[in-house]
């Protein structure tokens, strides 16, 4: 798995330990969350969007540093084939000896 972060103009890519990439700092993928829809009763399954979380390694600040405060920032998810898989925008982030973080379609 891979995911990009968009910061100021500038794709950050993160992978996994061991992979090939720049930013060997992925340590976790979350569940895809996909809001359920009622269809006929008011106003039940419209509270919550798709989202998905992931975590960073942060040691030393790594991870903290290169994103700085990426709320608002778009971010793409992308599967082993090299296939997107997920696409939003990061909601929530944590910082710790992992940097935690939400993307919200």
């Amino acid at each position: 798995m891979k995911l990009v972060v968009s910061v100021d103009g500038v794709d950050l890519e993160f992978v996994a330990p061991g992979a090939s990439g720049r930013y060997p700092w992925l340590v976790k993928v979350g569940a895809l969350l996909l809001a359920a829809r009622a269809g006929h009763l008011e106003g039940l399954g419209q509270g919550e969007s798709a989202n998905m979380t992931f975590e960073l390694d942060n040691i030393g600040r790594q991870a903290a540093d290169l994103l700085g405060r990426p709320v608002r920032a778009p971010a793409v998810l992308y599967d082993d084939a090299g296939d997107e898989f997920f696409s939003g925008l990061i909601q929530q982030v944590s910082y710790g000896a992992i940097l935690s973080g939400m993307i919200e379609a």
